[in-house]
Parts: C-alpha cells; sequence; structure tokens
C-alpha cells in the first residue's frame, strides 16, 4: 500500500477577479488559494490561513489548484518542507511536516449522508465531489464512484480494493453516482463470475476482479 501525504487544506482556482482582490497581477496569480484549513492538520498547524496564496511548495512551483494535490500526496509522511504563501500582499514562508493520508481524512470527503453501502462487496460509495478530487489530486476530467471505506477481511480489501480509489465502469459500464455503481454492483454479482472493476487507483487505472464469497 501507498501512502499518500497529507496537509489538511482546501483550496480554490485563483480566478482574475479574486486575483484582482487579492490586490496580484496577472504574473503573480498563480498558486492555490487555500479556502480553508482542517483543525489540528498540518496545514494549521504550519500557520496557513484561508485567504493564503499557496506559490510553492517544497521547493517547486504550484502553478494552479490542481498541482498542490498532486505535490501534497507524492510528499512522504514526516517530511517537512517549506511552503511560499502570498499573504496580504507579502510573501510568507512556513515549514509544515506532513501527515499521512488516512482513510478517515478520505472519507471526510464525502458529503454527509451521501455514503452508499455495496454490502455484498465490503465498500462504501461516495460521490466524486470537487473536493475529493482536490483530495486525492485528481484533475477534472476525473469521473467516477469513490471508495470511501473498505470493510475489513471483505471481498474488497482481499482484492486489493483501497479507500481513495475511483471506480469508473463496473462490467465494462460506467458509473458516475454511488447508486449507480451499487445498482451495477448487484446485478454483475448475481451471477457466478466475479465482478470487474475499472479502478483509478491516484491517477493509474487497473482492472480488479472481486468475487462476492471471496473473505479473509
Amino acid at each position: 500500500k501507498v501512502a499518500r501525504g497529507y496537509l489538511g487544506v482546501e483550496v480554490q482556482e485563483v480566478t482574475p477577479a479574486i486575483a484582482s482582490a487579492l490586490g496580484v497581477g496577472d504574473a503573480k496569480a498563480k498558486g492555490a488559494l487555500v479556502a480553508s484549513v482542517s483543525k489540528d492538520g498540518p496545514g494549521a498547524k504550519a500557520g496557513l490561513q484561508a485567504g493564503d496564496l499557496i506559490q510553492t511548495f517544497d521547493g517547486k512551483t504550484v502553478e494552479d489548484m490542481h498541482a498542490l494535490p498532486r505535490l501534497v500526496g507524492a510528499t512522504p509522511s514526516g517530511k517537512t518542507v517549506e511552503i511560499g504563501v502570498l499573504r496580504q500582499g507579502k510573501t510568507v514562508d512556513v515549514k509544515a511536516t506532513i501527515d499521512t493520508l488516512t482513510d478517515e481524512k478520505i472519507a471526510s470527503a464525502e458529503q454527509p449522508g451521501a455514503a452508499t453501502h455495496a454490502g455484498a462487496l465490503g465498500v462504501s460509495l461516495a460521490p466524486l465531489t470537487p473536493d475529493a478530487r482536490q483530495r486525492l489530486g485528481l484533475g477534472d476530467a476525473a469521473t467516477g464512484v469513490l471508495i470511501a471505506r473498505v470493510a475489513q477481511n471483505s471481498p474488497a480489501a482481499m482484492a486489493g480494493l483501497r479507500a481513495g480509489d475511483i471506480i469508473e465502469r463496473v462490467d465494462g459500464a460506467p458509473v458516475n453516482d454511488p447508486a449507480q455503481a451499487k445498482q451495477a454492483i448487484d446485478a454483475a454479482k448475481s451471477g457466478d463470475k466475479p465482478v470487474l472493476l475499472l479502478l483509478n487507483s491516484h491517477g493509474a487505472e487497473r482492472f480488479v476482479a472481486v468475487r462476492e464469497g471471496d473473505q479473509g
């Protein structure tokens, strides 16, 4: 299992209007605007604030809002990195010690009450929201359904599915919301063969066959 870094911030795009409101020109408008900071997360402990414009991370330029989650996700847990932000017109450098993106943190990307349980396979499914895309470092083009939780020793766990994986297709059919995915899984498992899933695992696609009776 590959651990992914966690900073604990939600970011958004720097539009021309926002850049103007921040008092920065187009040349300085690159970066990821911090919309919120998770309480007690690495970002909060480092002193990051809503309204900070993150422009560099660990010596790398943050071109836009999509770049930051990818940079954070590729950073080992426990590493201390320097983050360059533009705050109220002044450049500020902060140091943050990156944490690990756990299943609980991934599950926090769910919308309240939106989880759908595909009990036969042992997974909880959630919509692939913009917040979830940010947390997982996925672009706007990513489609599918988020696996929010995987039950221990379930068929899904035995097949190697992980919280944070995206189900793109079930037996070849595209799925775009949890209810649709559950319906497709239920229909597929009605036969004797395994359910064939096309997964997006942090940007890498792979096929996985899951059989309902497989348990550890």
